[in-house]
């Protein structure tokens, strides 16, 4: 997908990503944290931020 490319470029996906990885606290999280990449089908963005919600609900609780 070119166009996500371009996005991923302009935003410096990259640089934010390789950011993340440093502060992870183990090597396995960091590789996690570097291969991210965007979600472009809506039904995904849309279960993975209902996880979001889910997980924020349940540590405001505790």
């Amino acid at each position: 997908m070119k166009t996500l490319h371009k996005y991923e470029t302009t935003l410096e996906l990259d640089k934010v990503l390789t950011r993340l990885a440093e502060l992870t606290c183990c090597e396995d999280a960091a590789d996690m944290a570097r291969n991210l990449r965007p979600l472009t089908d809506l039904q995904d963005v849309r279960s993975e931020l209902n996880k979001t919600d889910d997980a924020f609900i349940l540590a405001a609780k505790f």
